[in-house]
């Protein structure tokens, strides 16, 4: 991600201006957006794909607390940072949200790679991040309701986030019956890339029909990831779908960072935003009782912002909601909490197995 974004930096018109601006070409640009939107939902997809709520159903209460502390530290910090810099109100609401979510991800890739993942706060933190993005899409299918011009606010607000909670309960609650017709189907056809179409056209479908429905397309794709992470072959189509993944993600971050103007960058400002971000999730775990978990390694392991957070923050540019330097800024700290993350989540790692092994 972090190289997609460096990717993007380089491409972009603040070097070699490979990827035109908006202003320079409307129409080249929007194709480049449309491409990253799709492998946007792509990721979106394989997030939805690899939630597991069975998994962390015996941790499910420090799971949800250590979600909820952290998405409300995150929000008023982060909010209340950018308001003390002069940030008007809703670009300062918009970026609390946007710092909130736990990138799952990063934080499944960096348990995993650590050999904490069926460790308890592996467990933990992967289903705090799993909820973190859940509420991160009812989020932001608030402040998209919020920021649609000529709208009654609390109706659309109250529409919008019904709308996303239905495409998720749909994904969670309607998903086994869905699997259940797409084994049957593909036993039938005796095809190996008949799940992968299934899939791919499922995904498409609840995108469009989200967009219908005045959602962001994403919670549609994310919804749909949903209904295929109870599949019981779910790891062979989330190789089939690497390729695509791997092809049209990244798309999507070198989107962003070509959007990122160091021209516009105030490191006081995001340096002050990364700080409380990192703080935010550091806290949280103080509000579990004391329960045998490594409390600094939790919050650690919640650090990596990533994912849907870009998803905000470019949302937040093409709805003009931030300006070109809040934007940067907010790129750029959603970058950093990514490394930071990583890092401490290392050093939480190495602390706490020197302790137990006292």
């Amino acid at each position: 991600m972090v190289g997609s974004l460096g990717a993007g930096l380089l491409l972009g018109p603040a070097a070699l201006a490979v990827i035109p601006s908006a202003a320079a070409d409307p129409t080249g640009r929007t194709l480049i957006e449309e491409v990253a939107h799709l492998g946007l939902c792509v990721l979106l997809f394989e997030i939805g794909l690899k939630t597991r709520f069975e998994n962390f159903r015996p941790v499910w209460r420090q799971a949800a607390t250590l979600s909820v502390a952290g998405m409300i530290l995150s929000f008023l910090l982060a909010g209340t940072t950018a308001t003390l810099f002069g940030w008007p109100a809703k670009a300062a609401v918009f970026a609390g949200a946007t710092l909130t979510a736990t990138s799952l991800s990063i934080t499944a890739s960096v348990l995993s790679e650590l050999k904490l993942d069926d460790s308890r706060e592996g467990t933990t933190a992967f289903g705090a991040a799993v909820l973190d993005n859940v509420l991160a899409m009812l989020l932001l299918a608030a402040l998209m309701a919020v920021i649609t011009p000529g709208a009654v606010i609390a109706a659309q607000l109250t529409r919008s986030v019904a709308q996303a909670a239905a495409f998720i309960a749909a994904g969670i609650f309607l998903g086994p019956f869905l699997v259940q017709g797409a084994i049957r189907f593909c036993r039938w056809v005796k095809s190996d890339t008949m799940l992968l179409v299934m899939a791919f056209s499922y995904l498409l479908l609840l995108s469009h029909a989200a967009t219908i429905a005045g959602l962001a397309m994403i919670t549609g794709a994310y919804a749909a990831g949903l209904a295929f992470a109870r599949h019981p072959e779910r790891e062979q189509l989330a190789g089939k779908l690497q390729p695509f993944t791997e092809l049209l993600t990244p798309l999507f971050f070198v989107l962003v960072g070509a959007s990122i103007e160091f021209g516009e960058f105030h490191p006081i400002s995001a340096g002050a935003l990364l700080l409380v971000t990192i703080l935010a999730k550091l806290l949280a775990p103080l509000c579990l009782r004391h329960e045998g978990l490594s409390r600094w390694l939790l919050g650690s392991a919640l650090i990596a912002r990533g994912g849907i957070g870009f998803v905000f923050v470019q949302l937040g540019l093409k709805h003009g909601v931030f300006t070109p330097a809040q934007f940067s800024n907010l790129a750029l700290v959603l970058a950093g909490t990514t490394v930071f993350g990583t890092v401490l989540l290392r050093v939480a790692t190495t602390y706490a197995r020197a302790i137990s092994a006292r």
